[in-house]
């Protein structure tokens, strides 16, 4: 992130599930779940928040959020990206 930033070239990274995401997360997630999944269904809701880590990240970044609950139950995936909304 840091060398595409200091190139000037966007990204949009995969993050690793985590635990700090699911709960930064988890209650728009869960407001969503509950008011329109049905089993029948995927259920899928976007979101972004800002983020940084207190080691590896020198600055803070946006981590862009889908909030899906499928069959199986919850599936939250993750991106960082240097694009503005």
């Amino acid at each position: 992130m840091a060398w595409c930033e200091a190139a000037g070239i966007n990204f949009v990274l995969g993050l690793a599930k985590n635990k700090r995401f699911d709960a930064l997360s988890r209650a728009g997630a869960s407001r969503h779940s509950r008011r329109s999944w049905t089993p029948c269904e995927p259920s899928r809701a976007f979101g972004d928040l800002t983020y940084h880590t207190r080691k590896t990240w020198r600055r803070t970044r946006r981590v862009v959020v889908k909030a899906e609950h499928l069959a199986k139950g919850a599936n939250p995936r993750y991106v960082v990206t240097s694009l503005r909304q």
